[in-house]
């Protein structure tokens, strides 16, 4: 068990839980007891939580919505960091980039860019997970990975020091990146899209929804 103050993280403005049943965490609805959960929902709160987690030495593992992890049923004796956000608007850094919230879904998103006519972000339609999640992973679908629509990473490396990182430096590979090996925790992520035809990509949306429903039925019904 990880020797905590809950009070030092909730007299910097954390929500705090103990004893979390990681079941109510994972899609796949498995797991034992987490000891800590420190629930951030903007990158404040996650400047908030590593600066916390550096000072007081305390290890601790970041996740988002856990869509894609297997939790043991023996639980987790340690601090999860858990940054699962409400969408945001980006900020809008000119000629189609933005800068996003690691925190939000892929869902919203797809969604966002289909709604403004912004292309090049549909293919990752009916992945689950947040974005900082799939950053880290090289999500992608249909020949299109993370990395081909990424900028640049901001987040903090393993000493706790805050980092802009270029995409060319963050060793992506198939499903895989340097930034999953070097516990950095991403907070926000510079994207790059073009401009395209809101109809067009709420085709395409549909489209993919449904190819991923005929080839990849819910298993929860199945």
């Amino acid at each position: 068990m990880v020797e905590i103050d809950p009070q030092a993280f909730r007299q910097a403005g954390c929500t705090v839980r103990e004893q979390v049943p990681l079941s109510t965490l994972g899609s796949f609805q498995l797991g034992g007891p987490a000891a800590f959960i420190i629930d951030c929902k903007s990158p404040e709160d996650l400047a908030v939580a590593r600066s916390l987690c550096t000072d007081l030495t305390i290890p601790a593992l970041l996740l988002g919505e856990g869509s894609n992890l297997l939790f043991s049923d023996q639980g987790w004796p340690g601090v999860l960091i858990r940054y699962v956000a409400p969408f945001r608007e980006p900020e809008d850094l000119g000629n189609g980039t933005w800068k996003f919230c690691a925190g939000i879904s892929l869902e919203s998103l797809v969604e966002w860019a289909i709604e403004h006519g912004q292309s090049g972000l549909e293919v990752f339609t009916g992945i689950p997970g947040t974005l900082g999640g799939a950053v880290v992973g090289n999500a992608g679908a249909w020949g299109v990975q993370m990395e081909h629509v990424l900028l640049e990473v901001h987040g903090w490396n393993s000493k706790g020091a805050w980092q802009c990182l270029p995409r060319d430096h963050c060793g992506f590979a198939y499903r895989d990146s340097s930034l999953k090996h070097h516990e950095f925790w991403v907070s926000e992520v510079v994207l790059k899209t073009s401009d395209g035809d809101a109809e067009d990509l709420r085709r395409e949306r549909d489209r993919i929804l449904a190819l991923r429903a005929e080839r990849h039925p819910d298993w929860k019904t199945h």
